[in-house]
């Protein structure tokens, strides 16, 4: 890892040890990984890059990819697909050779944010299948059964955004029900997954008009969030839990509020799309409200 690199690009931009990990880490952590005798963890390590503008592989100087940045690689892109920016997706996705991934779980992690990226980008039935098709053939694989899951949601999220709510219901209905065995407690990487099948499966009850049934979900979601100390979820969470309170005609400050608790979360996360979407359906419910 070439640390030297991190330490210049710290001093060109004239940040302090204190400056750069405020809300981060303790400075002892920085001084330790800049000395080279310590590595921080991996969630640590990001945030410090990222308030650098750097990306972890700015700092790899290996051919061959760690098991430990392969799996920081894909925490980033998780990120940046949870709030919604597409291009940075596609950007870091380009970077990593899935050749030179070793373990089985981390190529099947690749390949289901290659198709969610697909499906989320509108793009046709034969790329995403592409995607999704070495996770599905991995439906044996002990204990690689939540990727299945995952990549039946990308599917369900496919049919249902191209008007195909017959084999939108037979994938979405498969993923509700693995959803429901989860175990309450899941955590760590885990949590992406988790919360990936909360937000998706409330949104597909929403478009089905099951507005409570999609509260439900929402909630949980909410608390995972709470739990685990995710935040990238929140903003869609809020802005679709206010698009249900309006069609269950809930008072106007209870929509209100979770529109602005969309909005806030929105700006924490520099989520641009929910911003614009939180901003548009604001304008048009004080339309209403006035008339």
């Amino acid at each position: 890892m070439n640390i030297q690199k991190f330490v210049a690009q710290r001093k060109k931009l004239g940040l302090t040890q204190v400056t750069l990990c405020q809300g981060i880490c303790t400075q002892a952590t920085l001084s330790k990984f800049e000395r080279g005798s310590q590595l921080p963890s991996l969630a640590i390590l990001t945030q410090l890059c990222a308030r650098l503008g750097l990306g972890l592989d700015d700092l790899d100087d290996s051919e061959i990819l760690t098991l430990r940045t392969i799996k920081a690689r894909l925490a980033e892109i998780e990120e940046n697909l949870m709030v919604e920016d597409f291009p940075k997706v596609k950007q870091l996705l380009k970077k990593i050779d899935v050749s030179q991934i070793k373990t089985k779980e981390e190529v099947l992690r690749y390949y289901l944010l290659e198709g969610m990226t697909n499906v989320l980008t509108n793009q046709p039935l034969g790329r995403v299948t592409a995607s999704f098709n070495p996770i599905l053939k991995a439906l044996d694989t002990k204990n690689l059964s939540l990727y299945v899951y995952l990549a039946y949601l990308g599917e369900g999220i496919f049919y249902i955004r191209h008007d195909a709510s017959r084999q939108a219901h037979f994938f979405f209905h498969k993923v509700e029900r693995f959803f429901n065995k989860l175990p309450k407690k899941i955590g760590g990487e885990l949590t992406y997954a988790y919360l990936t099948m909360a937000y998706f499966l409330a949104e597909y009850h929403s478009l089905m008009a099951d507005f409570e049934e999609s509260n439900r979900l929402i909630k949980l979601a909410l608390a995972k969030c709470a739990s685990s100390h995710r935040t990238y979820y929140l903003p869609r969470l809020k802005l679709l839990e206010a698009e249900n309170n309006l069609n269950l005609k809930k008072d106007n400050q209870v929509i209100l509020e979770a529109l602005e608790d969309a909005r806030a979360f929105a700006r924490l996360n520099n989520n641009n799309a929910v911003q614009l979407q939180v901003a548009a359906l604001l304008r048009s419910y004080q339309r209403l409200v006035l008339d």
